[in-house]
């Protein structure tokens, strides 16, 4: 059980003198919002009924490749976390692009057309997770500190970056 786990995990590392900061990741819309919602304030609950200290923050893994459009749910699920006390993050990653033969110059404009469709609601996360788990980008970092931007990650997240978070 979930409780449980959190439980056990905050105390492990409590016990060593380490605050340590959890956040629990879920699928949507494969769970729905009104299971996401619930989900949450029910967690919410069992923990005020144990007196300890529960998650930190929420993430949504969205499967932007196939069910765009969903905003407005997504501000809902948004709204939830925050009410519960909860940071939101949202996970960018390039969705459509799944094939070997994909390139570097996809996952960039994959981030920045997902980030621009949360905002244009007016959607705007406290955790902006941008990954990926498959083929693109090919480099992800430089081996040595420098030129950073000649790297097609790092210049995607910096792109991503100075369009929808920086000041």
């Amino acid at each position: 059980m979930l409780p449980d786990w959190i439980e056990l995990t905050r105390c492990f590392f409590e016990s060593y003198g380490i605050e340590i900061s959890l956040s629990l990741i879920e699928a949507y819309p494969f769970n729905t919002k009104t299971e996401l919602v619930k989900f949450l304030s029910l967690l919410k609950d069992e923990y005020e009924i144990r007196n300890i200290n529960w998650i930190n923050s929420f993430t949504v893994d969205y499967d932007w490749d196939h069910y765009p459009g969903r905003w407005e749910e997504l501000l809902t699920i948004h709204g939830c976390a925050n009410r519960l006390g909860l940071d939101f993050g949202l996970i960018y990653w390039p969705a459509p692009h799944t094939d070997s033969t994909d390139t570097d110059l996809d996952f960039l404009q994959d981030i920045l057309y997902e980030g621009a469709c949360y905002q244009s609601v007016g959607g705007s996360p406290e955790i902006f997770a941008v990954q990926s788990w498959i083929y693109i980008p090919y480099e992800i970092v430089p081996e040595q500190p420098y030129n950073f931007d000649h790297y097609p990650f790092c210049y995607a997240f910096l792109c991503f970056y100075d369009q929808f978070i920086g000041d």
